[in-house]
């Protein structure tokens, strides 16, 4: 008997994040995978038009883990806490995790327009806690996101290269949104909690993320 179709597409995905964060996103073709799930590549074309989807699927899974993982995450005291919070998760994942970094990477290099999308869809989708009590909105036709994503992308892989410290990173990100959609953020203010914020991160949230996400540590 056959292994249902949703296994199937689970085991494949399984498959696929181990291969991209170990040989990156350009060097696994459709029958390296099908070779390692342990199927025809033909089999493959069943559940996915393509590597881009199968990727595309992965990455947008990734974004939805760390948009809910900071839903929740909130303090009354400073109400850009959770704005801090998402994007200081992203930083210190994509650093933990060098391999998966490296794999969005190349997508974004070889996909740029596919990836702004998701980057795009993901904005939108938590405007609503990263903004709240900030009276900010996330204007979908404003393309200063894309643009932010694109140097944030540059300061993740400063970081996680050792170039730039968490610090000298997201600050300069926070500049760059000021400059770009006028949120008037308190940089000097909120520079100071990039410490804290960064260790209230754990290992262990990190590694539940990954869990999550299907990643073998």
């Amino acid at each position: 008997m056959g292994r249902p179709k949703g296994d199937t597409q689970k085991r494949i995905q399984e498959c696929a994040l181990e291969e991209f964060c170990e040989i990156g996103y350009n060097n696994l073709s459709i029958r390296k995978l099908a070779k390692k799930v342990g199927i025809s590549h033909e089999a493959i074309y069943m559940h996915f038009s393509s590597k881009q989807e199968i990727a595309e699927t992965l990455i947008n899974r990734y974004k939805s883990i760390i948009a809910l993982r900071s839903k929740y995450q909130k303090n009354e005291e400073n109400p850009y806490f959770r704005y801090l919070f998402y994007w200081i998760l992203h930083y210190q994942f994509m650093n933990k995790y060098k391999g998966f970094a490296n794999f969005c990477f190349e997508f974004r290099n070889s996909h740029a327009q596919a990836f702004n999308a998701i980057i795009c869809r993901y904005y939108k989708m938590s405007s609503w806690f990263l903004f709240e009590n900030l009276n900010l909105t996330y204007d979908e036709e404003n393309h200063a996101q894309i643009i932010i994503s694109d140097v944030h992308i540059s300061l993740v892989n400063f970081y996680i290269t050792g170039k730039m410290s968490l610090t000298e990173a997201f600050t300069y990100q926070m500049k760059v949104t000021n400059s770009l959609q006028d949120m008037n953020i308190p940089i000097d203010n909120l520079e100071k909690l990039i410490p804290e914020v960064g260790a209230s991160i754990t290992d262990e949230l990190l590694s539940e993320i990954a869990s999550e996400l299907g990643m073998k540590e």
